[in-house]
């Protein structure tokens, strides 16, 4: 191994996600922090399964991502796949190799953290950030989103610097009804299927995917279990994120939970009592006048919810209404949350 100089001209840098879009004086900061090292072939970068303190970015050659039961795939430098971090997730996914002769820069995970966050106010325009066109599809379609628009620049900057690419096949299963939730998806390249058993065990199809579409928040917001199963219908590249991250970068400023006597008040004021529990909770005990759709549902039944209402959603507990609160965030709905959920309203005021 060998080491060249200590930095990385700030238009590379400007090419790697999510650089894109910074101010040249702070690339340059960040740039000076990153040191470049050259590998032969056969060289373990990192290894599955295992915690270290890097982050680390290809530049020349090509390496190898190899994981027990999936496929091995090749990253070229300059392709969409290595304008990420390399298996940037703790611990690792995959045991990153070099197939040929590589160059590669490395920087402390925390220290980029820091640079990434530290200042970001008024050097960073979500709008500003773009990328090569195979990725200006999915991810122009994520900025755009109405989540994303509520959510803090320096936390979008994390967010797509913590996504991992993960490369897929047709026929793939990316997890299974009943699976515990890990990750929160989006869809970069290919389609894929949401399908979910009836009550004969039957798979039946909920919704197809495509790029910038995307899925898994449900049980990572309620902690739940996967409620559906998603099939790769091509070949393609899905973007996830750990839970952990989703649940500290996403949802924290996206959610409004209200107390019960300010929801009341505001459903005097025009504002829609959304109870999303299933039929079972909803007949033991729910709030007059409720719209139900049931949580398992609601994805499906967007379309019959009004803009230019407020909901205010509510649940037993309040993770389903969370779940909830976030999907109808990603399409535009206004929505508050209930604090507490069903089980924090009076009973004097619920219908049984």
């Amino acid at each position: 191994m060998s080491k060249d100089q200590p930095s990385i001209d700030i238009n590379r840098l400007r090419e790697l996600i999510p650089f894109s879009g910074m101010s040249d004086d702070r690339l340059q900061r960040i740039a000076e922090r990153f040191v470049a090292e050259e590998y032969p072939a056969g060289h373990v970068l990192l290894k599955h399964g295992r915690r270290d303190p890097s982050t680390y970015y290809l530049l020349k050659g090509s390496v190898e991502l190899l994981a027990p039961g999936k496929p091995n795939t090749v990253l070229q430098a300059g392709e969409e796949l290595a304008l990420h971090a390399l298996a940037n997730q703790q611990p690792r996914p995959y045991t990153v190799k070099t197939r040929t002769a590589a160059t590669v820069i490395r920087i402390d995970t925390t220290l980029l953290d820091a640079l990434l966050t530290g200042d970001s106010q008024g050097s960073y325009e979500v709008a500003e950030l773009s990328v090569g066109e195979e990725s200006e599809d999915w991810m122009s379609r994520m900025l755009q989103s109405r989540v994303f628009m509520r959510v803090p620049p320096s936390n979008i900057q994390r967010v797509i610097m913590r996504m991992e690419a993960q490369p897929v096949e047709p026929g793939e299963v990316i997890f299974k009804e009943g699976d515990e939730g890990e990750y929160y998806y989006i869809v970069n390249q290919g389609r894929c299927l949401i399908t979910r058993k009836d009550s004969a065990g039957h798979p039946q199809t909920l919704a197809e995917l495509a790029t910038g579409d995307s899925f898994g928040e449900d049980s990572l917001l309620s902690n739940t279990r996967r409620n559906a199963t998603v099939t790769m219908l091509t070949e393609g590249i899905l973007m996830r994120l750990a839970k952990s991250d989703f649940l500290e970068l996403l949802t924290t400023p996206v959610l409004k939970e209200v107390p019960f006597e300010e929801a009341a008040g505001l459903v005097e004021k025009g504002a829609v009592w959304l109870d999303v529990d299933t039929p079972e909770e909803y007949a033991n005990a729910h709030l007059p006048g409720s719209l139900h759709v049931s949580f398992d549902d609601l994805r499906y039944s967007l379309d019959e919810l009004k803009r230019g209402i407020t909901y205010v959603i509510c649940s037993k507990t309040g993770k389903s209404a969370t779940a909830a609160s976030f999907l109808l965030s990603e399409h535009g709905l206004d929505n508050r949350v209930l604090a507490g959920g069903i089980d924090a309203v009076p009973k004097a005021r619920l219908e049984h």
